[in-house]
């Protein structure tokens, strides 16, 4: 069995309310429209992923329960081998999330069993069967099964992608096992905070500050949490920005307007230059008296210290400001939003985001073309109600990419989808050839555009330092077909 994309995380049924504004402490709101729908982060982001021509796969857990039946079907609905899916004794995860009329949603969720998701489960369902080409990790499940999802896929091969919501604390040895990580901002700083900056050869000053600075950069971090990032919350996504996109503040700025935030601060001149008096890339860290801590400095340089401390390539999330890309030791590209219309809700945008990327770079898509594919589908996932339903099909992403002058993106999309078409029964590819004179002489039946297999990592190395996603076309024989869901709770 071949796999393109496998979405490892959490599965749960989502209680939605849809309120005309959300309640504040102690106060009832009446007056809202319930909707019911599955969820998840893995769930959400396999199914996005599959939407758009991916064979796709899922590894979760749930309980023998009605809304584990239900994930059960909506697996076999859309196309996601389901055959990692553990049934434990419990209850399925359960998330309920309030949405106002801005589009800005409050989420609370209950783990059940995805609290006891097995590292041992993890590593099986991530080897067994045959390889996946690409290995996409979100946080919801527990910190080992995260380390398992991590270190499998990168001992297989597989490019390891961790989208960090919520952002864990990771070790040396786990970024060493990821190639690509997909934060929103808070995230980011949050990653930047947790990570020790002897890992990455900081000098014991540089770690002394870190230390000092705990106190200052958690509260940097709360005050970013509840802003408008793609993918800021546990259950699915936050809000997506200002505008027809979304409807708060999307990264308005440093988080302290004054001085203290006016670049890099390094050990010179607070604002001095994008780097200080310091080692290149030290550290967002003040060595003076104005904010010893970690400081947000901005999106660019948040992302281009968290690319070279750890050697990964960045693609964080801006939400109406877009989605910056960042590899290690190269000059990071602004991907822009897409405005496909009012937010309606934002829930699943993060999700919608994360399973095109990670299909993107699966049709043979680089860095860039794949964040601007996950930044149309996000764009459009914020204008219907509702994460399931928001996540764009093929024939409305492709739509999508010619509204923003991307059309030359898909031909890729329309090639994966007809290679899955050919070796799978997925119900959503079956008649997902575009119709029209402005299509003919499409080729989509040929599978040229796939890159990214596993082996194109060079042999003898532990994990590169920014993955090989470009010119990976495959040769030779075409992978083995997956096989059709098989989930029974």
């Amino acid at each position: 069995m071949s796999i393109d994309v496998l979405a490892v995380g959490g599965f749960g049924l989502g209680v939605s309310l849809f309120v005309e504004r959300a309640p504040a402490a102690g106060e009832t709101v009446g007056g809202a429209t319930l909707v019911n729908t599955p969820g998840g982060k893995a769930s959400n982001q396999a199914v996005a992923a599959s939407r758009l021509g991916a064979k796709t796969g899922l590894v979760s857990a749930v309980g023998p329960d009605g809304a584990g039946r239900a994930g059960g079907e909506l697996w076999a609905s859309e196309g996601v081998d389901a055959a990692g899916v553990a049934v434990i004794p419990g209850e399925t995860m359960l998330g309920a999330i309030v949405t106002d009329a801005t589009g800005e949603n409050r989420i609370v969720v209950a783990d059940g069993v995805l609290a006891d998701l097995e590292p041992a489960h993890v590593r099986h369902s991530v080897t067994e069967g045959g390889r996946a080409r690409i290995v996409l990790t979100s946080c919801e499940i527990p910190l080992p099964a995260v380390r398992a999802a991590l270190a499998a896929g990168a001992a297989a091969g597989a490019v390891t992608i961790l989208n960090p919501a919520p952002a864990p604390a990771l070790a040396p040895a786990d970024w060493a096992n990821i190639d690509i990580v997909t934060p929103n901002q808070t995230e980011a700083l949050a990653l930047l905070r947790d990570s020790a900056p002897e890992a990455a050869g900081a000098t014991q000053v540089e770690a002394a500050q870190v230390s000092e600075a705990k106190a200052e950069a958690a509260r940097v971090g709360a005050a970013q949490v509840g802003g408008s990032e793609f993918d800021g919350s546990e259950f699915g996504g936050s809000a997506v920005g200002a505008g027809p996109v979304g409807a708060g503040p999307v990264d308005a700025g440093p988080i302290d307007a004054g001085p203290i935030d006016a670049g890099l601060v390094g050990a010179g001149p607070v604002g001095a230059g994008p780097v200080g008096a310091g080692p290149v890339g030290a550290g967002l860290v003040d060595a003076g008296p104005v904010g010893a801590g970690l400081v947000d400095a901005g999106p660019e340089a948040t992302a281009a210290e968290l690319a070279r401390r750890h050697g990964v390539t960045v693609v964080m999330t801006l939400g109406a400001g877009g989605v910056l890309v960042q590899a290690p030791g190269e000059a990071a590209v602004h991907v822009p939003a897409f405005a496909a219309g009012p937010a309606v809700d934002t829930t699943g945008a993060g999700d919608a985001f994360n399973g095109a990327f990670a299909a993107g770079l699966a049709a043979g898509l680089d860095l860039v073309d794949a964040a601007r594919l996950g930044a149309v589908c996000g764009g459009l996932a914020v204008t219907r109600r509702g994460v399931i339903p928001s996540l764009p099909t093929l024939e409305e992403a492709t739509a999508a990419l010619g509204n923003a002058g991307l059309a030359r993106l898909a031909p890729a999309l329309r090639g994966l989808a007809a290679a899955t078409r050919s070796q799978s029964a997925n119900p959503r590819l079956q008649d997902s050839q575009p119709q029209g004179p402005e299509h003919q002489g499409d080729q989509p039946v040929s599978p040229q555009p796939q890159g990214l297999r596993p082996d194109d990592l060079p042999p003898g190395t532990s994990r590169p330092p920014s993955c090989p996603l470009q010119d990976t076309q495959p040769q030779g024989s075409q992978p083995q077909s997956p096989q059709p869901p098989n989930y029974q709770p």
